[in-house]
């Protein structure tokens, strides 16, 4: 999914530290892990993780992690 107006000059990198001010995490800091610029996104290290569930299989186990 795209974003529908891209920001052209970002003024943001990765390591920086930044303060969250949307969502369920708002008003903390972290450190950007990952900017996704197509989506006009950055991931911030240990803030709403996503859970996977995986399926048990031959030679791995199943269950619910944290990506």
């Amino acid at each position: 999914m795209s974003a529908k107006k891209l920001i052209h000059h970002w003024k943001i990198l990765r390591g920086d530290n930044v303060m969250i001010i949307r969502g369920k995490d708002r008003g903390e800091t972290g450190t950007i892990k990952r900017v996704i610029r197509s989506q006009n996104r950055v991931i911030v290290e240990g803030k709403n993780p996503v859970k996977k569930h995986i399926k048990q299989g031959q030679g791995h186990e199943g269950g619910i992690f944290t990506l």
